[in-house]
């Protein structure tokens, strides 16, 4: 059984549910949600406590393999080049230099190196399942995901992404990505100071290929906790 959800003292759960009704009430209006949401990879869960390390492993829960090997320890080390998988029990937090990351269980994900720097993210490739990341500031390039439906072009944000039956969801929770769908290369900048949804399907949806979504299966609280893996607020909360 999940453990009860917690919230910023800024947030109570009723603020919340209202916040998540009327996101979703407006895109009902505006789309056939029904047609294109499918079953989420998991529920939100109540973030750890985060220590005060900053690089390395935060938490680590069930099965989590780097590279095909199994990891019991958070002394393990991970590193961009590295494929990290989660099992149905899986759950893991961590960060590497200005980044940090949670994966869901049933979670495949490839960090890749930048080309300027081989210590730091340039790429993620989201095989399947669900990922929250928070990114550094960059000066040049862009961190790049990939996934089955979209690529996402980011430089200091943070997101979460999910993997569905019927393509991905993506939120910018705060920030600016440019989000480009892999079938048609349209393109939309998405900007945000506490979350922007959108849905990128497999089919287009009445010609749509990226079209908003209600704000689900992720909380502020998870990005703040994400944040503070490297010495960071969201910005909801500074």
């Amino acid at each position: 059984m999940h453990k009860p959800l917690t919230f910023p003292s800024h947030l109570s759960t009723t603020g919340l549910a209202r916040r998540r009704l009327v996101l979703a009430s407006a895109v009902s209006i505006a789309l056939p949600w029904g047609h294109v949401r499918a079953q989420s990879v998991g529920a939100a869960l109540a973030p750890p406590a985060i220590s005060g390390a900053l690089d390395g492993i935060h938490y680590l829960r069930g099965l989590v393999r780097v590279n095909g090997e199994r990891i019991t320890s958070e002394r393990a080390v991970i590193r961009p080049g590295d494929t990290l998988m989660t099992g149905s029990d899986g759950q893991l937090w961590f960060a590497v230099g200005r980044d940090a990351f949670f994966l869901r269980q049933r979670t495949e994900l490839v960090l890749q190196p930048s080309a300027n720097q081989i210590s730091i993210v340039g790429a993620l490739r989201l095989v399947t399942g669900a990922v929250g990341a928070a990114f550094g500031k960059r000066s040049t390039d862009r961190v790049r995901i990939s996934t089955s439906t979209a690529t996402i072009g980011i430089r200091g944000t943070g997101t979460y992404m999910e993997t569905r039956g019927e393509g991905v969801y993506f939120c910018t929770c705060h920030g600016e990505v440019e989000l480009t769908s892999v079938r048609t290369g349209e393109a939309a900048i998405v900007a945000a100071t506490q979350h922007a949804p959108r849905f990128c399907p497999n089919e287009p949806v009445e010609g749509k290929w990226i079209m908003p979504a209600p704000f689900e299966t992720h909380t502020d609280a998870e990005m703040d906790a994400l944040e503070k893996c490297v010495g960071r607020r969201a910005p909801w909360v500074r």
